[in-house]
């Protein structure tokens, strides 16, 4: 059998806007600040998974605020205990292909699998989605009746994966996939009970999404909402770049960060090339620092949305966060 790498997937949307820089204290194979319970409960289920234990985790937070990282420490762990790993990550850009996100999982796999592993994979109901995945057809729209057949093969592909060694099936940005997607992983959600295989999911607080995520978000063994890091932990990030930073300078990085780890990443980084003194006396300063690359990728994303959305957010950046919608409109 070929065992394929794991895939690794990209980071928030809105980091992956940003232009690649030098890179400060924050690496990936760095343990996450303030995240223990969440990485505790990620091990926790990779056991249970390979004990043939299924186990449904979605990670849900704000842009910058993490999941991507801890989804890649939980990757890493899995590859580590034995697992099959597959990674998908959902997209603005292309959530109305249906099935999109389940080809990312799935096609890597079978595209490196010895043929002998490839028959196996794809023998008995898995079938249904056999030329689907290897390209031969077209998905057609979700909303057609040959839905139900590829939401039961597919579940098949993932339990005849799982036969053979534990499966762990990651998807980042759920909150963009493609419904149909969706609709499958929770298929097979609502199916793993008794087999080795995790399912885990990165997503955003419920303002989108469709039904499928809402529902496997209720299904899920462990449903965790991430927090923005401490005062105390975002000074430690701080250190780990600027190390002579003092304590009202840390306090005021917190403070126009809100505790964000991707947005106290960026301001560090904006620190270093101005070179300006990490000390109480220049905490003022901040305030015009302000990461510019941040700005220009959250444009980027309200340029993908509706026509009003820019407008409308510039007016809601004017009014206040509590001012009405027909207001703001």
């Amino acid at each position: 059998m070929s065992v394929p790498q794991v895939r690794q997937g990209e980071p928030d949307d809105l980091a992956a806007a940003l232009p690649r820089r030098r890179t400060t204290a924050h690496s990936r194979d760095q343990v996450p600040l303030e995240r223990e319970w969440e990485l505790g409960a990620l091990r926790e289920a990779i056991d249970a998974a390979c004990a043939s234990v299924g186990r449904v985790v979605v990670l849900e937070g704000a842009p910058g605020l993490g999941k991507t990282h801890l989804l890649t420490h939980a990757t890493r762990h899995a590859h580590d205990q034995g697992m099959v790993v597959l990674r998908a990550r959902g997209g603005e850009l292309e959530r109305q292909y249906p099935f999109g996100v389940a080809l990312q999982l799935f096609e890597p796999y079978l595209t490196t699998a010895t043929p002998r592993e490839r028959r196996r994979v794809l023998a008995g109901a898995a079938a249904h989605a056999e030329a689907a995945l290897s390209g031969r057809v077209r998905l057609q729209d979700a909303s057609g009746p040959p839905e139900f057949p590829l939401l039961h093969g597919l579940h098949w592909v993932a339990a005849n994966i799982a036969e053979q060694r534990p499966l762990m099936l990651a998807v980042d940005d759920a909150h963009a996939a493609d419904d149909a997607s969706m609709r499958a992983l929770l298929y097979t959600a609502q199916r793993s009970e008794d087999l080795p295989l995790l399912i885990v999911v990165t997503t955003r607080p419920r303002q989108s999404g469709g039904d499928a995520l809402a529902t496997l978000e209720t299904h899920s063994s462990v449903r965790r909402q991430l927090l923005p890091l401490s005062a105390e932990a975002t000074a430690t990030l701080v250190r780990e770049t600027l190390p002579q930073a003092d304590d009202g300078f840390s306090a005021a990085c917190w403070a126009q960060t809100q505790g964000n780890p991707f947005f106290t990443r960026e301001l560090i980084a904006e620190l270093e090339l101005s070179q300006l003194a990490p000390i109480a006396a220049n905490a003022d300063a901040l305030a015009d620092l302000g990461p510019t690359t941040i700005e220009r990728a959250t444009a980027g994303r309200l340029e993908r949305l509706a026509p009003g959305a820019a407008p409308l957010a510039r007016a809601v950046a004017v009014l206040g966060d509590d001012a009405p919608l027909a207001q703001a409109a």
